[in-house]
């Protein structure tokens, strides 16, 4: 009788227990599973929005370390500082710190100056880039413009003077000289040295709140 009641195998009820448990041990598996999904899938992310925010601020580093003393005319012929920013705190695109840098790339290797005039503003939440193809501009003179960061929240800039002392906005008067003349700035033409006075900062310092990333500060020495 024993015998032929263990050969009868599990019982329904024995059977439920089974896979009860198995589907307790299958769930918290899961969970486990899906944690380090999610997990791998946040630090991804992560790493994706730290790459591009590298990239970003190597361009503004770039740019920014390029700054020199030129001038220049705008539209309507009226002398512009080399480096500008009325208020370091970047609101719209009204608002927007603006510079003459140099070493700019030609592979074509054309006939024209190293030097170009680039602006950052911030548009809705954007951080714009705009570049102009000439120095002295005219009337139908137009900038490119690139987004380089999404969901920002504002944006910060502080400029280092020679005394050591940051200001919150910078602006030089425009001399004529520099506008003029590229030669005299290259120091080709000899001219007196408060002609020339330094009209860019010595270092500026970049601070961007962001959205996912909070406030993030950065320090460039312009060379």
């Amino acid at each position: 009788m024993t015998a032929a009641r263990s050969q009868q195998g599990l019982t329904l009820l024995e059977l439920l227990i089974a896979i009860a448990i198995f589907a307790v041990m299958a769930a918290l598996a899961y969970g486990g599973l899906r944690s380090v999904l999610d997990s791998r899938e946040a630090i991804e992310q992560q790493a994706e929005e730290l790459a591009s925010l590298q990239k970003v601020f190597f361009r503004i580093q770039y740019d920014i370390g390029q700054a020199v003393a030129r001038g220049i005319r705008d539209g309507f012929g009226d002398l512009q500082p080399a480096f500008v920013a009325a208020d370091g705190k970047l609101i719209d695109a009204e608002n927007s710190v603006e510079f003459t840098v140099t070493g700019r790339f030609n592979p074509s290797g054309k006939a024209r100056s190293a030097m170009q005039r680039i602006a950052y503003s911030l548009e809705e939440g954007k951080l714009i880039r705009q570049s102009w193809n000439v120095l002295d501009r005219a009337q139908d003179s137009v900038a490119a413009k690139y987004v380089l960061l999404d969901e920002v929240k504002a944006i910060e800039f502080r400029f280092l003077d020679e005394s050591g002392s940051w200001q919150t906005s910078w602006e030089t008067q425009p001399l004529e000289a520099q506008v003029i003349n590229e030669e005299i700035v290259a120091g080709a033409i000899n001219v007196a040295a408060e002609d020339v006075a330094l009209p860019v900062p010595v270092a500026v310092e970049l601070s961007m709140d962001l959205e996912n990333m909070g406030r993030v500060t950065r320090i460039i020495r312009v060379f």
